[in-house]
This record gives C-alpha cells, structure tokens and sequence, in this order.
C-alpha cells in the first residue's frame, strides 16, 4: 500500500517536529501524476509562520523537474535542487541532508545530486506533514502516491564532524534505501518510519518513535510499488545497484557498527 493524494485537499500531519535538528536526513517514495505541478512530499514546518520551513518537493513546476530542497528561516530561503529531474506516473525516490548552516543536499535515486552552501540559521519547527507544505497555511498539495517516509538524526554517528556523518549515511545508507531496502534495516539514528501501508496496513502510524500521521480529507491507500525488501519479509530479490556485493557485511549490518 501507499497513500494516494488528490492534489487538492488530502495530506497526513502530526503536530510534533520529531525532536530534530541538523544534522538530520528525510527520504521517501513518490509517484506524482505530472511534470508541470508543484508536488509537497516531506515538510517540517512552523503552525504560527509560512517562512520557517524544511521541504523535499518534486517542482515540476520548475526547469528541468527537479527534487527540491528547501530550507526557510525568517524568509532567508534556500531552495537546492537536484541536477536531474523526475518522470511523472513513475517510482522515484528522494532524500534530503540538512546538515550544518552551510551544508544542505539532496538527491534523487540515489543520485542527481544537488549542495549548498549558504549560510542560514535553523528554521523554528513545530509539525511535520507528507503531501503538503503545512505552516500557517496548507499549500502545495501532491497528487499521487507517496510511499516509505523516514528521517534520520545524524548527530549520533560516530564520525568526528557534521558533513561526515552525513558522508557516512549518503555513502552507506542512501544507495540500499534508493534501491528498495527498507529503512527498517537502518536503525542507527532512525526517528520516524512510516510504511503507508508498505510493512503491513499501518497507514500513517510511525513504527519507530510513535509520531502517528492524522489523516486529512480522507486520503486514500493504493497498492505499493513491487520490489521492497524488508527485514521480515520472505521476498527473493535480485541486487540491483547499490545492495550490498555478495559476500560483504550486509548493509543493515554495517551500518550498526560503522556509522
């Protein structure tokens, strides 16, 4: 399953901001239904401003259909986009790093990689939502399918500086997640986790920290894509890139003890 969004009114939220701050990382699935809209995916947001923001976007609405990243502080905005775009009515997979004040990425597939280095201070955050942007208001709406939403605190990684924990997840994390692998197999630093109906019918429940998603106008749930690999699961699947070589420490096991 995956929850479907009509591009109108639909969206999941929960009042929290998840206790993050930088560095942190988000990832999800999408399927957007076109290339000429603007389509909200992950949004930590702040319910008294529509200035203070983090957000992942498919913008179809900009040049090239890029992921968005972007980051707003007291209408100081950010947007960093990835170097390649999206296809509409197609499974993609998108990912931020929201690193230090002068560290922000985002990728899309694993790739595509866009950075930037301004300097901003950290956004005031209160609430966090799937398929929309959400603030003082509610715009941006997604229409489509969103589906495997997670984020990450990285300060608990053992490298020494910021960028490197966030090297350490892009580099040992990022590739398995955007080649189907759960984010269930990554626990170190993992906050939230939101199946949408991929692990089991859970909907908006969080399995990891309790942040359930309300449901707004009545969303609905579609069939996931194919392909996910999960811990419990009994699918067989064949590697493509970025799982981990035959032979080597598996990635959910790696990643326990390296990063």
């Amino acid at each position: 399953m995956a929850v479907s969004l009509n591009g109108s009114t639909q969206y999941l939220a929960v009042g929290s901001d998840l206790g993050i701050s930088r560095p942190f990382a988000m990832a999800c699935w999408f399927n957007v239904v076109n290339t000429t809209a603007r389509h909200q995916l992950m949004n930590f947001g702040y319910s008294s401003s529509d200035v203070e923001h983090w957000y992942l976007a498919a913008r179809g609405d900009v040049a090239g259909d890029p992921i968005r990243l972007r980051q707003g502080t007291s209408g100081q905005s950010i947007n960093v986009h990835t170097t390649g775009g999206y296809s509409a009515n197609t499974w993609h997979h998108a990912a931020g790093l929201c690193v230090t004040a002068t560290d922000r990425r985002v990728l899309l597939d694993g790739g595509n990689k866009g950075t930037d280095s301004t300097n901003r201070p950290e956004p005031t955050l209160d609430l966090f939502a799937l398929g929309v942007l959400k603030g003082a208001t509610v715009r941006g709406y997604a229409e489509g399918l969103i589906a495997e939403a997670a984020v990450w605190d990285l300060s608990g990684y053992p490298e020494a500086t910021d960028s490197d924990k966030a090297d350490a997840w892009e580099t040992r994390v990022l590739p398995a997640l955007a080649a189907g692998f759960s984010p269930a197999f990554f626990k170190l630093g993992l906050v939230a986790y939101w199946p949408l109906g991929g692990l089991r019918p859970d909907n908006g429940n969080d399995l990891v920290g309790g942040y359930d998603l309300a449901e707004y106008n009545a969303p609905g749930w579609e069939e996931h894509f194919s392909g996910m690999i999960y811990p419990e699961g009994p699918k067989i699947h064949v590697p493509g890139a970025g799982a981990p070589p035959a032979g080597n420490t598996p990635w959910h096991l790696m990643i326990g003890s390296a990063a």
